[in-house]
């Protein structure tokens, strides 16, 4: 990573303060081998890919007597290119190939809201998240978000499905959205 960092008074009660940091381009499973170390069983295996940039850009003021990260804007954003998982827990389901995905977020007052784009055999695939930040105290994060996701032109025929011929998708797209 490199980036600057600019902070003023930092000995008083509220200090401003600027961070911008971006990375360079590094595989994928740098990050992945930390993961896997939390997460047993992990529930997806990352077989390959690249993480061209990560970028976080926090900027306003520290408040040391009270919630530090509540007068706090943070954006974010990430860019991986060639990823391809494997599901573990799925027999029919080969090799799945994301190319060119994206994301970008804020964060301001407890909320982190982030889009995500990518590519998914031939179609696309867009992810709006939105999490309440602020009461991770008294509800678990599971409660405090909400996601919608729209996929569009998914071509089926491009996937790699572990089943017998005349069960394998030879045309066909998908299309539609999922809410949580």
């Amino acid at each position: 990573f490199k980036g600057t960092v600019e902070a003023l008074n930092i000995l008083e009660d509220l200090s401003p303060v600027k961070i911008n940091i971006e990375s360079t381009s590094f595989p994928l499973s740098n990050i992945y081998s930390l993961i896997d170390k939390e997460v047993s069983p992990s529930p997806v295996m990352i077989e390959s890919g690249q993480v061209e940039k990560i970028f976080i850009n926090l900027e306003g003021l520290i408040n040391s007597s009270q919630n530090g990260l509540e007068d706090i804007a943070i954006k974010s954003g990430f860019k991986v290119s060639a990823l391809e998982i494997l599901i573990p827990e799925s027999e029919n389901l080969g090799n799945i190939n994301l190319s060119d995905i994206n994301g970008e977020g804020f964060y301001q007052n407890g909320t982190l809201n982030y889009k995500i784009n990518g590519a998914l055999w031939n179609g696309t695939i867009q992810s709006d998240l939105k999490f309440n930040l602020s009461n991770l105290e008294t509800e678990p994060l599971v409660e405090s978000y909400n996601a919608k996701t729209r996929i569009s032109e998914i071509d089926l025929a491009s996937g790699e499905f572990k089943l017998p011929d005349k069960l394998t998708p030879t045309n066909g797209t998908l299309t539609g959205s999922i809410n949580l």
